[in-house]
């Protein structure tokens, strides 16, 4: 079995999941509660925080205030700092299942219990994706400036080019100009940087798509060794890995569906349509429909796709022949 047999990895996940002695719809139910439930209470924070806002008087009123916008601060760091470690617990509980061993709750803490080889790898993932960024928005931006689509800047700066000094004025009316040259091209500008960014970043990512894996399977296991490892299991198979990802096209097309209903107040004042109720309540309402539908997404097939990607992983593992760590 390998990669292209994509019907077997699922077929491998799904009866790995139907051997485990704990449930894991339970498991996943506490791994995505409890991350969704975080973001909600972040969310209903920022809602009171509106409300305080505008009802605020006096000292006492300045005070409730302040303990708010501190407690929210505090929540929206801790769940940027939680969630990776959050989710590398989940992927160690899968891969155990995918595995043959027993996954508990206890699991899905692992991501900190190797909290220093965690953070490391989430580092030098972010750093490397981040500089790639800045390359494709430069080459990007240079591409786009070749374009017919830059005709708008161009016209909106060839008036002032002739000019050797600009007065105050003229800087102020240049802005002005540039500021409504941009607001035109601003949608081919995100297309082709985006895409640069997109062809830049995706034979990295696939890359170094197995180094959570890796990191989990060996207690001793580096970040740099882990990126390693993925980078030498994947080496001419990212195109499989692709095409197994493409079979999960339902599975990705419900997240999109998921984050368009987190967003559907925003879309609905684009689209000028009035909604029935107060723009921040309709915001809450619509963060509170996003965290149900993620929820009942991740009761449903999260366990499936995960395990699949797990029994992906030892499948690379054992075609390259790499020693079992026996203190797993």
């Amino acid at each position: 079995m390998d990669l292209d047999h994509r019907r077997e990895l699922k077929a491998a996940a799904a009866q790995s999941l139907r051997q485990c002695e704990f449930s894991p719809k339970k498991l996943v139910l506490i791994y995505a509660g409890a991350q969704l439930g975080l973001s909600l209470l972040v969310s209903l924070l920022s809602y009171f925080l509106d409300l305080r806002a505008d009802s605020a008087s006096g000292l006492s009123g300045i005070a409730s205030y302040s303990v708010l916008a501190t407690v929210q601060s505090v929540l929206s760091l801790a769940q940027m700092l939680v969630v990776p470690f959050w989710a590398m617990g989940y992927r160690f509980a899968v891969l155990q299942i995918a595995d043959g061993r027993q996954a508990r709750p206890a699991s899905l803490l692992e991501g900190f219990r190797r909290f220093g080889p965690t953070f490391r790898l989430k580092l030098l993932e972010g750093l490397l994706y981040f500089a790639v960024c800045l390359v494709g928005v430069y080459v990007g931006t240079m591409i786009f400036t070749f374009t017919p689509l830059a005709a708008p800047l161009y016209e909106a700066i060839m008036p002032y080019a002739d000019a050797a000094v600009l007065d105050e004025a003229a800087l102020l009316e240049l802005e002005a100009v540039l500021y409504e040259a941009m607001a035109e091209c601003i949608l081919p500008i995100i297309a082709i940087v985006g895409g640069v960014c997109l062809l830049l970043l995706a034979p990295i990512f696939y890359r170094f798509r197995m180094a959570d894996f890796c990191l989990l399977d060996a207690p001793g296991m580096g970040a740099l060794r882990a990126l390693g490892q993925s980078a030498r299991l994947l080496k001419r198979k990212k195109w499989k890995l692709f095409r197994l990802d493409l079979s999960f096209w339902w599975y990705y097309l419900l997240v999109v569906a998921s984050l368009a209903v987190c967003y559907a107040d925003l879309f609905a004042q684009e689209l000028g349509i009035s909604l029935p109720v107060d723009a921040r309540v309709a915001s809450l309402l619509c963060i509170a429909l996003y965290c149900l539908c993620t929820l009942a997404l991740s009761w449903w097939r999260e366990n499936e796709v995960s395990a699949t990607y797990a029994v992906a992983y030892l499948t690379l593992k054992r075609e390259a022949q790499l020693p079992i760590n026996p203190n797993r």
